[in-house]
């Protein structure tokens, strides 16, 4: 769960090379964020296209699936994950440029960072490649009950999910810088009115001008540009707002649906590809290729509860006894800071974005007060 931003993981090149590092972005030009998030969508989608349409082409030729077979060498689940992070190499290397671009250009670009890319490019890889190859060998695993793989290996996803989550979390807490004592009282403070209780707080590591943040067990992570903000009214609402997204559960849901959305790939490969148990390198290639659709076509119908919880944050901040001018301001404070679309066509919001525009949230906030 972050604050009102999708991840923002490059995936493709749109842009030119950008050769200035310092462009300051224009909070009174409300182009200046429909160019970013148009850029941001466009690169994902041609980034994505690129794997929905090249693994399926990789699964159905001779060539692939005969690699697939030899790698997939020892044990069944050794080799299913021998495979899989055969196919994370091969995607990274071929994404690198679009990555490149997509995580410098366009962020450079606007404003937004992309200094230092490589830090978490090379780290962010090496855990991509270590999660497909832990996914290949589940898989892998599961072959060994014959016929009845696919339902294993839905089972095992469904396990693994949850506990990655937990990890990734503590990990994400490890690595933040907790607040200091004048700091958790100053956010204390301005909380106090509402007779809500601060949480812990812990600050990520960076400078990037956008917000960010969300839940690492019962510890709020918070980008380091929020740093500044601590004892405002801004940031008090920022933090009633995700404490609304615990209280109604909201990462818990989509966990729960993103591994429900998962392990639906199992049968699915299954039922299109009919693969051999036995030949457990074709299976997890074919399993790779289903669940590379299948995932695109989740960020078609997931996006819609994402834009649920986001304005069910917003009305924490009000149920909560919080300004409702407060609210405003901090949503325009967002999406300056993290160029977020002002305004969106309606088909274009509920397909392709999580997080509603600026428009939408602040009708909602006009019709709660109109009630």
């Amino acid at each position: 769960m972050s604050i009102d931003r999708i991840a923002r993981r490059p995936t493709v090149v749109i842009t030119p090379m950008v050769t200035a590092a310092a462009h300051i972005p224009r909070p009174d030009d409300p182009g200046e964020a429909v160019r970013y998030q148009r850029q941001r969508l466009a690169v994902g989608v041609v980034g994505i296209g690129l794997l929905v349409v090249g693994t399926p082409l990789l699964a159905t030729t001779d060539a692939a699936r005969s690699a697939a077979r030899d790698l997939s060498v020892g044990p069944a689940p050794v080799g299913g994950a021998l495979v899989a992070a055969a196919l994370a190499v091969l995607a990274s290397l071929i994404l690198l440029p679009v990555d490149w671009a997509g995580g410098v250009a366009v962020e450079r670009r606007f404003g937004m960072g992309g200094d230092g890319w490589w830090r978490s490019f090379l780290p962010g890889v090496a855990g991509w490649v270590a999660a497909c190859a832990a996914g290949g060998f589940l898989v892998g695993a599961a072959t060994l009950a014959g016929g009845a793989w696919w339902a294993v290996a839905a089972g095992l996803v469904t396990v693994a999910m949850p506990v990655a989550a937990v990890l990734t979390d503590a990990a994400a807490r490890r690595s933040a810088v907790p607040a200091t004592a004048a700091e958790q009282e100053a956010l204390a403070a301005s909380l106090r009115p509402l007779g809500v209780t601060a949480p812990v707080i812990a600050f990520t590591r960076g400078e990037e001008r956008a917000v960010d943040g969300g839940w690492a067990g019962r510890t709020l992570l918070l980008s380091a540009s929020c740093r500044p903000l601590v004892g405002s009214d801004v940031l008090a609402c920022l933090v009633v707002r995700e404490l609304g997204h615990r209280r109604r559960r909201d990462r818990a849901r989509g966990i729960a649906a993103g591994t429900a959305w998962a392990a639906a790939a199992a049968p699915l490969t299954a039922l299109v590809w009919s693969p051999a148990a036995g030949d457990t390198g074709v299976v997890v290639l074919t399993m790779a290729a289903t669940a590379t659709v299948w995932s695109w076509i989740g960020l078609l119908v997931l996006p819609t509860l994402g834009r649920r919880q986001v304005l069910a944050a917003d009305r924490a901040w009000m149920e909560a006894g919080g300004s409702t001018e407060t609210l405003r301001r901090t949503i325009r404070f967002l999406a300056d800071r993290n160029l977020g679309n002002p305004t969106l066509p309606v088909w274009v919001e509920r397909i392709f974005h999580p997080v509603p525009s600026v428009a939408t949230r602040l009708a909602a906030i006009d019709a709660r007060e109109a009630r």
